[in-house]
């Protein structure tokens, strides 16, 4: 009988199944490719346009970079919301550019106003995924205004390179690389199969080796955990293509009876590791097989082995049992639903609730004095490009409602930030002067970044940091001085919204514990 895979070797099947599962419908994959497209068509058109009306191509940046974040923060829960919150982005992205165009001059003005637009930004989020989108929208149109340090001469260019781009977002969001609930019920689907090899697979090693060591049990919880998650999202995709159908009644109870099964595989295998060396082995090399038969479809290749578990000890029927319901169950995409002939789309989940005014009030203050201690300290260090630092102290406060979250994206983004001017700064100088491969550089950071936005916050910043050093490269602009400028500026931020929420939160507990 072949020996079972301990587990301690390389395994690229092993491998493979790990990096389906961690992008089960694409999603991080279509967001990708979705703003790299649209920065690659708007800076194709744009870049002409510049050149056409005699002015840089830097103006032309503003649309690119409000687009690109369009695409990333409209997150609705309907395609239709999403259309409209698309639609919505150049309104808001306009006004927060005049507005800023108008104030640059005035100094006091243009500091409040960038302080009173965080406080906004942040109290919107309690209209939900629109608000949260919008108000960022608005944020960092407000940031490119001062940034790029714009007038009234380059101020048409800047808001006709914003509707330009956001129409090419549309269509790279809605046409080009659209959403199909249809085909993610089918990658969710051959994702839940990779997670039952997974899971097979992390049993075998458990068993071969004899021992529950902490770290095997643990992956195993999470891997029996991710497959609770998996059959939810799969019961979400059902109700977009088809919820009604006896086939999503039929395939719901197919999950759930998979999720039974595997549970009792669980349950039958982790106490075999008790067993002698050549029980153990039979009985890996049928979790082994049956992880095979998963992945390849076929049943009959794990029979024999699944077999031999009767005589190897009698202790491994139930076991049998268990690994032949699992295989029976795993014929999930034999009726498949079809997407409805009416073409309505699903009614959105109830929403949560709403948070109070308090609430939002409270968090929208505490940014807002997070970041005006930001702009003093930006001040302090370069009075110039002070807004980094408030840019800095306002996206620790993005999507982070409590004290440890905020340390983490503080830490994530300052580990980031240090990686990417480190190898920014050798990537630009090992490609200066070659256009094309500097381009190719902007564009496959900016496709890891926003890859890496939902789960590697602190990749993600790198790849940002190293983006804007090549990108200064490509402008002629001193790649040391700027991003040591840029580095010391984005640390004052995190420090000082860091510290901010952590005085308050000193300050609340305090209240609670004093006498009354």
């Amino acid at each position: 009988m072949a020996q079972a895979n301990s587990g301690r070797g390389f395994d690229a099947a092993h491998l493979a199944d790990v990096v389906v599962i961690a992008d089960a419908e694409l999603v991080r994959l279509r967001q990708a490719a979705r703003v790299t497209l649209t920065a690659i068509a708007a800076a194709a058109l744009l870049h002409g346009l510049a050149q056409a009306l005699g002015e840089p191509t830097s103006v032309a940046l503003v649309g690119i970079n409000v687009a690109m974040m369009g695409v990333a923060t409209v997150n609705d829960p309907t395609p239709r919301a999403q259309r409209i919150t698309t639609a919505l982005v150049p309104p808001v992205a306009c006004a927060a550019l005049l507005l800023g165009t108008l104030v640059h001059g005035v100094p006091w003005l243009r500091d409040g106003l960038f302080l009173a637009n965080a406080f906004v930004a942040v109290l919107v989020r309690r209209f939900g995924p629109r608000g949260l989108a919008l108000g960022m929208i608005g944020f960092l149109a407000y940031f490119f205004a001062l940034y790029f340090r714009a007038d009234l001469a380059r101020l048409p260019l800047m808001l006709t390179s914003v509707c330009i781009a956001t129409a090419l977002a549309y269509a790279a969001r809605f046409w080009v690389v659209r959403e199909r609930p249809e085909t993610r019920l089918r990658l969710r689907l051959a994702a839940l199969r990779r997670t039952v090899a997974v899971a097979l697979h992390q049993l075998a090693a458990l068993v071969a080796e004899g021992r529950e060591t902490p770290r095997r049990v643990l992956a195993l919880r999470r891997t029996l955990g991710a497959i609770n998650e998996s059959a939810l999202a799969i019961d979400e995709q059902i109700d977009r293509v088809d919820p009604a159908s006896a086939r999503s009644a039929a395939l719901r109870e197919q999950v759930f009876a998979l999720e039974l099964a595997l549970q009792e595989v669980a349950a039958a295998a982790v106490p075999t590791i008790a067993l002698a060396p050549p029980a153990r082995q039979a009985i890996a090399a049928a979790l082994q097989a049956a992880r095979s038969a998963v992945r390849s479809g076929d049943e009959a290749a794990a029979a024999e082995a699944i077999a031999a578990l009767t005589k190897a000890t009698r202790s491994a029927c139930l076991l049998e049992r268990a690994l032949r319901s699992l295989l029976a169950a795993l014929k999930l995409d034999a009726q498949l639903p079809t997407v409805r002939s009416e073409g309505r789309e699903p009614e959105p989940a109830a929403a949560r609730n709403t948070p109070t005014w308090t609430w939002s009030l409270r968090l929208a203050a505490q940014a807002t004095l997070a970041t005006g201690l930001a702009l003093a300290a930006g001040h302090a260090v370069a009075s110039s490009r002070a807004y980094w630092a408030v840019m800095a102290a306002f996206m620790v406060f993005n999507r982070a409602n409590t004290r440890g979250a905020m340390l983490a994206r503080a830490w994530q983004r300052m580990t980031g930030t240090l990686v990417g001017v480190i190898v920014g700064l050798l990537v630009a100088h090992a490609i200066q002067g070659r256009v094309s491969l500097e381009l190719v550089v902007l564009f496959t950071c900016m496709f890891i970044a926003y890859y890496t936005l939902q789960f590697a916050y602190a990749w993600m910043v790198a790849a940002f940091t190293t983006l804007i050093a090549v990108l200064y490269n490509c402008w002629g602009c001193s790649r040391t001085s700027c991003c040591t400028c840029a580095c010391s500026r984005r640390w004052s931020g995190y420090w000082s919204a860091q510290g901010w929420r952590c005085w308050c939160s000193r300050c609340r507990r305090a209240r609670r514990s004093a006498p009354t």
